[in-house]
């Protein structure tokens, strides 16, 4: 082993202080003073044996000038991948070690001021795998304070981390589905103090977040009261009998009046919560439904039960309401006549008394199936037994009731009486009946056919023979048009040839079957002819010969297919006579060993060139033992020339088949095992490395004979429990003190099953004690060899996974949380894959679907979106997920199992795994179809209101036209008038007016959703640099309007091209200059900014004045439609302020194209207005996130 430096150079005392903890453990008997440095030197090679079998990686590195590890321990090469030599040979070995990402992590605990540092990084082993690793190092410096040398300990930590990311992910979905779901969440302390509430619940109490954490414990300080309307006492509310009880409370009901006003009335759930081990709660988990709404739907109920019974005891037809064990609760005066009974006689009877006992167990099966929910509703026909004893034939129609939450309530039956039809019925049964018995006298079909007629009867077994019931409609043009379409003409060319001369008629055709498939059918005939010679009938018979021909044609194949499995066989089969003669060998001959046939056929086996010399005896032999038994079969192995030179190992097969007449010779069948035998010697190779594994794993290898004795086990337990090498040898595993008690008979049992079970292995996790005294959990997999090795015993692998188990109930309290939120809400929650498919459904599918879970899972929820839809999910909300949004809004229609669409608001979400990439997507969907009804009629009525105003402007654009034209007609006829300057104010005005009928229009269709601007966007591609050039330009004229000055700058980029309409981009940049000059100071200067934004292909256009500047608390309404800012310097009169629509038409233009609109403001300072518009080329693309 290299002896580091430190031992050999740096004093004992330096290094120990140096060290801070991080080595010391191992020469934590190194005394401190000089006195001990004599010890430390005798005691060096133990240190370094220790250092050499710890798991954790210790190291020594000496940075610039000599950048290179002067040590690292031998579990660097588990840990890392490199060999300790690598470490010592490549002084850039450290930059590949560790991941580029946290090379600024290492550096900064290089630049520690004091002596010690602890980090977390990942290394980068040499397979390429990214691991994270925990180091403490110790920073040792000289006396001018250089650090000169970094000595430490790094740990293997990715089991850790890659199970706090589950545990991250984990308490993630349960946050999402709290704030989601529209169902309230309430968590409660041991105390009964609320701790928690998500939005549903502070909307369905009425009380904010704080007005109920205000409430005493167990909230006792509001009133509830019961369903019956007294008061509920303290000790019966929900949550505290869960909490001093530990029972779980359901669905009970309960009055709350958070203010005066209107009651409501809520369905509280509460849940105890324990710790493993514990058996008081904790907490309490809530949930809690407002079903205001339904009670009052119950109170309506009643209403339409008074109209219900009306019609009960009025209706023509016997009805009874049946509890659901039978009894009759309700019976009306119809069913009484039918079975005889009274009224109250047949109530204190059950439907089984009074059913025939041929008909009840068929009742019970339809009674069971209709209460199990397989159908809604059943129909059956039985005998019921009248008041008299007498049977009455009823057609019954049952159908079953059940409350709001899907609990059955009782049955509704309905009975008519159906005796005569019943009697006549069972008549033409009995006709029926005869006339079967006579057809099964004969397997084959009969036919009767009447020529004059042309009527065809049949018989006997056709019926059967070809599935046409006896109803059928049968001719000879019938019968013809079954025969296959390839027969007909020659079969009807044969009966016109018998019946013009010959008595008796015989052919086979395919006749098609009732299922549409073709029988092959003999059909023998005779003529009937007249006195004067005519035919009148053919009587005969037809027999199915379909399976006949099925197996003769299946011969021939299986004949063939023999034929061609000899040619093909990858087996070299060979037939030889009693003396050795080669009387057959297949052509696989060529494709195993490379030999034509007409090289082997008559050569003797006896004296062939191709087997080895060695082994010609061993061939001669195994044939001369088969030559005296016929049967005998005998195996040898042998090596063969292949036609290139090299050997071949063949094992072969020899039977005598002399006496089988059709072979006559001994059959050899020969394969190649070539590579076999090459994978032996591979094994026996692989086996020698196994053991040197076995000797240096990190896991613990136990070998545990029949009786329990411990024969060997691995140099690991050390590492794993501490224990020395060997110390275990001897001694019997089912009195093991290691094994913690309560493991025993867990352990035991595992070992006596796998002794018992060969072949077969089984994993059992346990607690053994470590040397210090500590509980270890241990994963121990056991197998039992004798079929590989023949060691009867068990070999056991056994690892430390105490760190696992931890992490796994931390997890597994994360998702019960979660499973608890997704099966008590109301909402739809699911989780997807990357696909969209379904792997888990919460139970309110099928209320609000009507498929239940497993009806869903693996399933895609695009196959239940409306047509509709699909394209515009994935054009809009998919594509924001793929863009990296983390939580995405869609409403969306999903057909139910009725075949009804419900419209749906989904809320998904993405969860990522442990490198930061989405796995999975989780939704929650609520049904919102009467939320998307009140939608469209909002929707009519915004239409309704935008054409209104279009006619309205219309109607004021036409007065306002003349009123203005005359004025200007004026003006031009007398420029000394004396009224011009009243002449001037009318055309300044009425132009004002337009512009703002004309604004109003336009906002107006840009609120309806579905309608178009007031003149409609056309969008072009728009080069920018002309654009902005030209834009400059009109708004320069524009300022100089109001007397002040505009300065244009254009950035050093404005390359690009712009998909806009460039005149509403035009009106919405002027709006903003025409802004500035109003509000800016007279003869001021406004300034223009353009270019395009570093980084983002996006393009800036910014308008800013040096005026007064906005207040902070109403800047944000600067947007807001009628808005005005205190009033702009003085313009005159008619411009006083303006409409309050310019920076709101802008922002509508600017959100229409695909931009956005930002305003900044310092009072005192001036304002600037931003507009930001995607260009079309030249952007960068969006980072894929799946």
């Amino acid at each position: 082993m290299r002896l580091p430096n430190r031992l050999r150079k740096v004093p004992w005392r330096t290094n120990i202080a140096a060290a801070g903890g991080l080595i010391g453990g191992l020469v934590a008997g190194v005394a401190h003073t000089r006195r001990a440095v004599g010890a430390v030197d005798r005691r060096d090679g133990e240190h370094l044996r220790l250092l050499a079998t710890a798991s954790d990686v210790v190291f020594r590195y000496l940075p610039a000038p000599a950048n290179r590890f002067d040590y690292v321990s031998p579990s660097v090469e588990k840990v890392s991948g490199y060999a300790v030599e690598e470490h010592y040979a490549d002084p850039g070995l450290i930059r590949r070690l560790v991941h580029p990402d946290d090379w600024g992590i290492l550096l900064e605990a290089m630049r520690s001021e004091g002596p010690n540092a602890s980090f977390e990084l990942r290394w980068v082993r040499k397979t390429g795998e990214v691991l994270w690793v925990e180091q403490r190092v110790a920073l040792v410096r000289n006396d001018a304070g250089k650090v000169v040398a970094v000595e430490g300990i790094a740990r293997d930590v990715t089991a850790r981390k890659e199970a706090e990311d589950a545990l991250r992910c984990s308490e993630e979905r349960h946050r999402a589905l709290f704030e989601t779901i529209a169902q309230g969440v309430i968590y409660y302390d041991g105390e009964g103090s609320i701790t928690a509430a998500n939005p549903a619940a502070t909307r369905i109490l009425g009380l904010t977040l704080d007005e109920l954490r205000a409430l005493s414990p167990l909230s006792r300080s509001w009133r509830a009261i019961r369903e019956d309307g007294s008061d509920l006492p303290n000790e019966e509310r929900p949550v505290e009998v869960a909490l001093k009880t530990g029972r779980e409370v359901k669905g009970l009901i309960l009055g709350f009046r958070p203010s005066p006003g209107e009651m409501r009335w809520i369905r509280w759930n509460a849940a105890p919560q324990f710790r493993p081990g514990e058996d008081r709660p904790y907490g309490v988990h809530a949930t809690l439904e407002d079903v205001t709404e339904s009670r009052r739907a119950e109170q309506e109920l009643r209403a339409a039960e008074e109209r219900f019974r009306v019609a009960f005891y009025n209706a023509p037809i016997g009805i009874a309401l049946v509890d659901l064990d039978g009894r009759y609760r309700q019976v009306n005066p119809a069913i009484c006549e039918i079975l005889g009974y009274g009224e109250q006689e047949l109530l204190g009877k059950t439907f089984k008394e009074i059913t025939h006992p041929d008909d009840l167990d068929t009742s019970l099966e339809f009674e069971r199936r209709l209460l199990m929910g397989e159908f809604e509703t059943y129909h059956l026909e039985k005998r019921y037994v009248c008041a008299n004893n007498d049977p009455v034939w009823a057609s019954l129609n049952v159908s079953l009731v059940r409350d709001a939450r899907g609990e059955p309530l009782y049955y509704v039956a309905k009975v008519q009486d159906i005796s005569e039809r019943k009697e006549w019925e069972a008549a033409l049964a009995r006709s029926e009946e005869r006339f079967r018995l006579v057809a099964r006298a004969t397997s084959e079909g009969i036919m009767d056919t009447d020529l004059r007629n042309n009527t065809l009867e049949w018989g006997g077994a056709a019926e059967s023979l070809f599935g046409y019931g006896p109803n059928e409609p049968r001719s000879m043009e019938w019968w013809k048009d079954l025969i296959h379409p390839d027969d007909r003409d020659r079969v009807m060319a044969s009966i016109d040839s018998v019946l013009r001369d010959g008595d008796a008629w015989s052919d086979e055709y395919r006749f098609r079957r009732a299922d549409g498939s073709y029988a092959v059918v003999s059909n023998r005939s005779c003529v009937v002819r007249d006195e004067a010679g005519e035919p009148v009938r053919m009587i005969g018979s037809m027999l199915d010969v379909t399976e006949r021909r099925r197996a003769e044609k299946a011969l021939k194949e299986s004949e063939e297919r023999f034929r061609s499995l000899i040619q093909n066989s990858s087996d070299i089969i060979t037939i030889v006579s009693e003396k050795g003669e080669i009387l057959y060998q297949s052509p696989s001959m060529l494709r195993v060993l490379g030999h034509e046939l007409r090289d082997r056929i008559g050569k003797n086996v006896f004296e062939s060139a191709l087997v080895h010399p060695e082994d010609l005896p061993h061939q001669a032999e195994a044939i001369r033992k088969t030559l005296g038994v016929p049967g005998a079969l005998e195996s040898f192995e042998l090596r063969m020339r292949h036609r290139d030179g090299s050997w071949r190992y063949i094992e072969a097969m020899a039977q005598n088949l002399l006496e089988e007449p059709s072979v006559g010779g001994i059959v050899l069948n020969a394969r190649d095992i070539t590579g076999r035998r090459q994978a032996e010697e591979a094994l026996r190779a692989s086996e020698e490395r196994f053991k040197s594994l076995i000797q240096n794993s990190s896991d613990m290898i136990t070998v545990v004979g029949a009786n329990g004795e411990i024969m060997y086990h691995s140099p690991s337990i050390e590492r794993v429990l501490g224990h020395e090498p060997g110390s275990r040898i001897g001694k019997n595993v089912f009195e093991s003190a290691l094994i913690h008690p309560d493991d025993i008979a867990l352990h035991s049992e595992a070992i006596r099953k796998t002794l018992s079970e060969p072949g077969n292995s089984r994993t059992v996790e346990m607690r053994m004690r470590h040397r210090d005294g500590s509980w270890r959990y241990i994963e121990a997999t056991m197998r039992n060899p004798v079929a590989e090795s023949g060691l009867h015993g068990v070999v056991a692998n056994s690892r430390d996974i105490t760190e696992r188990k931890r992490t796994e109930e931390a997890l597994r309290e994360s998702e019960e949380r979660f499973r608890l939120l997704a099966e008590t809400t109301n909402d739809l929650v699911c989780l997807h894959d990357l696909d969209g498919r379904y792997l888990y459904v919460s139970p309110s599918s099928e209320r609000l679907l009507g498929f239940a879970p497993d009806e869903l899972v693996g399933t895609n929820p695009y196959d239940l979106m409306h047509p509709e839809d699909v394209s515009r999910i994935n054009s809009g909300p998919r594509q924001e997920l793929m863009r990296g949004e983390p939580q995405v809004t869609t409403t969306v229609r999903y057909r139910k199992k009725s075949g009804d669409y419900a419209w749906f608001e989904t809320v998904t979400g993405l969860v990522r795994d442990e490198q930061g990439r989405v796995f999975r997507l989780q939704t929650s969907s609520r049904d919102v179809s009467e939320r998307k009804a009140a939608e469209e009629a909002l929707e009519k009525a915004a239409r309704a209101r935008t054409e209104f105003l279009a006619d309205v402007s219309h109607e004021l654009r036409t007065p306002l036209t003349v009123i203005r034209g005359n004025a200007e007609v004026g003006l031009q006829l007398r420029r000394d008038c004396v009224h011009k300057e009243g002449l001037e104010e009318i055309v300044h005005e009425s132009g004002r007016v337009s512009r703002m009928v004309e604004d109003l229009l336009f906002l107006a269709r840009s609120d309806a959703s579905n309608l178009p601007p007031a003149t409609p966007f056309v969008q072009e591609s728009v080069s920018v640099r002309p654009f902005l050039y030209g834009l400059a330009h009109r708004a320069e004229l524009l300022a100089r309007e109001y007397g002040a000055t505009l300065e244009a700058t254009h950035g050093e980029r404005t390359e690009g091209t712009l998909r806009v309409d460039h005149m509403r981009i035009e009106q919405a940049v002027l709006a903003l200059v025409d802004n500035a000059a109003k509000y800016g100071p007279e003869g001021g200067t406004i300034s223009l900014e353009s270019g395009l934004v570093p980084g983002d292909a996006m393009l800036k256009i910014e308008v800013s004045d040096r005026g007064p500047g906005i207040p902070e608390d109403e800047l944000p309404r600067v947007f807001e439609r009628f808005y005005r800012a205190s009033k702009p310097r003085n313009l005159g009169a008619s411009d006083g302020g303006g409409t309050g629509l310019g920076l709101s038409i802008a922002k509508t233009i600017v959100e229409s194209q695909g931009g956005r609109i930002e305003a900044q403001s310092r009072p005192g300072e001036g304002t600037s207005i931003k507009i930001y518009l995607p260009l079309i080329a030249g952007g960068n693309d969006h980072e894929k996130i799946f």
